[in-house]
């Protein structure tokens, strides 16, 4: 009795899901589409791409070429909007198999990572920096440690120290994700050139 309870409130819940994905994707006023799943090693590759959070969110165009990605530019031009709409992407295709873009392909992954934001916790003694290295360092232990294919996205990286600790920072974020392959974007306040002349994007 207990296993057809059970089977019914999965089947429930299933089809409440179903119906709540099915609501937003009519009523967003925006395109969604299924994925074509590409093998887990590929790169991904979005067209008008948004962010189902950000109303008016101007679509943008994705297509990754290497495993790591740079992403630069000045401040509110869209770095960390870009970031989280691809974060937020993957999670929507593994979870709902539609992602809000009009064409899209990309791998499944088995673990998917981000840092982002700024936050401290004063009260007892984590700066803004500190809170960032201490997450850092969980997604970098997490993707030395655990097998299968991985999604790491780091905004602002070697951010809220002088540039010179920051560039050190980025530059080994960097490199130690592409080493480890995995599928890694960066959103930094650093020039392209300067990074790109020290990190390897294979």
């Amino acid at each position: 009795a207990i296993n057809g309870f059970e089977q019914a409130l999965e089947a429930f819940v299933t089809i409440d899901v179903a119906l709540a994905v099915a609501n937003v994707v009519t009523s967003s006023g925006t395109a969604w589409i299924c994925p074509r799943v590409t093998p887990s090693d590929s790169h991904m590759r979005f067209v008008a791409l948004t962010n189902a959070c950000i109303p008016d969110c101007v679509p943008v165009d994705v297509q990754q070429s290497n495993s790591g990605v740079l992403v630069t530019g000045f401040n509110s031009s869209g770095k960390s909007t870009l970031l989280r709409s691809i974060g937020m992407a993957t999670v929507l295709h593994q979870v709902t198999g539609v992602v809000p873009a009009g064409d899209a392909a990309m791998p499944v992954f088995d673990r998917i990572c981000s840092r982002a934001g700024a936050t401290d916790a004063l009260a007892i003694g984590c700066s803004t920096f500190m809170s960032q290295l201490l997450d850092t360092a969980k997604i970098l232990r997490a993707i030395d440690n655990t097998p299968g294919h991985k999604l790491a996205l780091f905004d602002e990286v070697g951010a809220n120290t002088n540039e010179v600790e920051g560039f050190a920072l980025a530059v080994s974020i960097m490199n130690f994700c592409v080493a480890r392959g995995a599928n890694s974007w960066f959103a930094t306040h650093f020039t392209a050139p300067k990074i790109q002349k020290r990190v390897v994007m294979d």
